[in-house]
């Protein structure tokens, strides 16, 4: 992983310039004292983690946090205590205090490490915010926001999005399947419905843009359990 360190004090530098050495997982992209050299440098690399002063003539450490436009994992450094409660209402992911052990950035290290595959894991967990239908000899791609209901006829479907119907063919289980991350609730064996469409619930039955869709007694649980009810 790629790293900066901003420290305007000259020998905090170097200290950790040789422990972050010595971990063997880590480059040192860039050694800074100064905020305009370090932007320089952020600009120009991918960096992974930033070790960050907090008390600097040119702007505190928080400060130089919120001028950040990508995201990078900040440890803290410092050799004051009581930053440490306002450090961590930041996004920052570690607070070191000066001086530390080789061990005690590793601790550091893994926690970022930890960060990181959260992150990408989230990532992938992101349910699409679209799809793509076939349509004749084309692939259509349909954003779900747009996709009223869903409903079956056989081994087809038709979608009814706000302005269009597109007939597929396609079983409503493995549309159920594709949407099963998304705002989307079977309600009926033969509906699917969007959850933010629903303008009202009235006993067994749901509406959609003034029409009814029934919901069946084996559906129902379901439906009331993913609307917000108050």
């Amino acid at each position: 992983m790629n790293c900066l360190i901003l420290d305007d004090d000259h020998v905090s530098r170097l200290a950790l310039e040789e422990l972050i050495r010595q971990t063997g997982v880590l480059d040192l992209v860039a050694s800074c004292e100064k905020v305009t050299d370090a932007l320089k440098a952020i600009n120009s690399n991918e960096i992974d983690i930033i070790f960050l002063d907090i008390e600097m003539p040119e702007m505190t450490g928080f400060e130089f946090l919120e001028t950040l436009s990508d995201d990078p994992f900040i440890i803290f450094v410092s050799s004051r205590k009581d930053y440490a409660l306002k450090a961590y209402e930041t996004s920052a992911t570690d607070y070191l205090l000066k001086p530390f052990s080789l061990d005690r950035l590793l601790k550091s290290i893994n926690k970022v490490k930890e960060a990181k595959l959260q992150k990408s894991k989230s990532d992938i967990e992101k349910p699409s915010k679209s799809i793509f239908v076939k349509a004749d000899s084309a692939f259509i791609k349909l954003d779900l926001d747009t996709i009223n209901w869903i409903e079956s006829l056989g081994d087809y479907v038709t979608i009814h999005t706000d302005d269009k119907k597109h007939v597929i063919n396609i079983t409503m289980k493995k549309v159920e399947e594709k949407l099963s991350s998304s705002n989307f609730c079977r309600i009926h064996r033969s509906f699917i419905v969007n959850l933010n469409k629903i303008e009202k619930i009235e006993e067994n039955i749901v509406i959609i843009k003034n029409k009814t869709f029934p919901v069946s007694r084996s559906n129902k649980k379901d439906l009331y359990e993913r609307i917000n009810l108050l």
